[in-house]
């Protein structure tokens, strides 16, 4: 698994979403099914967390805004 700072958003989704057609064209071994699950969790937590991320850093700049304590 790759360390969650290594990997961008962009390519965590896109890997996701390279997963989900894999399995949604049913050409997998069922053990291919269970790697495809984990790493699509994986792949979900790195996302979500990035978002959450992000969402901090903008709500965190908002608040700097509406004190007057903007610093461009």
């Amino acid at each position: 698994m790759e360390n969650n700072n290594k990997i961008t958003f962009e390519e965590a989704l896109k890997e996701l979403e390279l997963i989900s057609e894999k399995v949604e064209n049913g050409n997998c071994t069922l053990d291919e099914l269970v790697d495809a699950y984990k790493r699509g969790g994986n792949l979900y937590r790195i996302c979500n967390n990035k978002l959450k991320s992000a969402k901090l850093q903008i709500e965190k700049i908002n608040k700097k805004r509406k004190s007057n304590k903007w610093i461009s």
